[in-house]
């Protein structure tokens, strides 16, 4: 099977074609962008839509299971349905199946696959057991998701932080640390920063995950107080997770955002105590708080930065959630 996507940078159009099950030539759809991450989004268990329909061809989307979903590709001849060919696609990855003779996958079926695997939400509830973990373990954090897997933020959350996100990319590069991060990374850290914040359940003690280290530690009040004194950006952090049930389908968190200068009181003195001694900090800091649960997060360079591998997975655990304690 020949299965072809092209992306246009102007529209938000997805063309695929594949081959046809009954006859030789490739069928044609076109599909919304904005729908299909919509639906991949919004829609729970047993719940499906049409992503594209004519009088010959058909593209179909279904929740067969928590954030799983299948693309069936198929042909419409009379009032009858044929399927040419389908994929499952999850935060895991995406499993594809040709019902043609060829069978044979085309690099951009995989794009396609790829870009809405990377439309998913994290659920609510794996989200908040995540953050619960680490608010128990102080130092470094390990994550503990079922393998290893490449994550990037969804659309939605570039959309709805692309400002603070820039900001935050300018904040970073602007360290001369040697190494230019990339606005890719920068997102995975502040999707990090915002889930966190959302998500963790409400503790006596104040803590804050230190993001780019994978650490979370204690906060005196001294630092609770000079952390909260301090203005917040006009721009909030907007992350989407899932609901847990058709009558909560998605929810939506705006988290506050701090900008504190390299050469700040907070960025001079109280953060390194909070890292540890022999840790220097390079950059600007930018604090993610939480609303009324005591939690806190920071993105920031220092010596004990680690490398874009350990976010992206860090990311797939809130996305999976935490594999069973051995």
């Amino acid at each position: 099977m020949l299965v072809s996507m092209r992306k246009s940078i102007k529209s938000p159009t997805l063309v695929v074609r594949w081959d046809a099950l009954a006859q030789g030539n490739a069928n044609v759809a076109r599909l919304d962008q904005k729908k299909l991450t919509s639906c991949m989004q919004m829609l729970h268990r047993n719940e499906s839509s049409m992503l594209a329909v004519s009088d010959n061809v058909f593209v179909s989307l279904k929740n067969v299971g928590d954030n799983e979903f299948v693309l069936t590709f198929g042909q419409t001849l009379g009032s009858a349905q044929y399927t040419d060919c389908e994929a499952r696609v999850s935060v895991r990855g995406a499993l594809w199946r040709s019902y043609t003779s060829s069978g044979t996958l085309d690099h951009s079926m995989e794009d396609l696959l790829r870009y809405a695997r990377f439309q998913l939400l994290p659920r609510y509830s794996q989200a908040a057991a995540v953050a619960q973990n680490l608010q128990r373990v102080f130092g470094s954090v390990l994550t503990r998701s079922a393998e290893a897997c490449d994550s990037r933020v969804d659309d939605c959350f570039m959309r709805n932080n692309s400002t603070v996100v820039s900001k935050l990319t300018d904040m970073l590069n602007g360290a001369h640390c040697g190494k230019k991060i990339l606005p890719s990374a920068v997102a995975r850290f502040a999707w990090l920063a915002a889930v966190f914040c959302s998500a963790a359940p409400p503790s006596k003690s104040f803590s804050m995950f230190h993001v780019t280290q994978m650490q979370v530690t204690d906060m005196s009040d001294y630092t609770v107080e000079r952390l909260y004194e301090h203005a917040p950006e006009k721009q909030h952090l907007t992350v989407l997770m899932r609901g847990e049930s058709a009558d909560d389908r998605i929810r939506r968190f705006n988290v506050a955002v701090r900008m504190f200068a390299a050469d700040s009181e907070f960025v001079k003195e109280l953060l390194p105590k909070l890292i540890g001694l022999n840790a220097a900090v390079y950059s600007p800091v930018m604090v993610v708080a939480g609303v009324r649960n005591n939690q806190a997060a920071a993105v920031f360079l220092s010596s004990e930065s680690l490398t874009t591998a350990a976010h992206s997975s860090a990311m797939h655990t809130f996305l999976c959630g935490l594999s069973p304690a051995p």
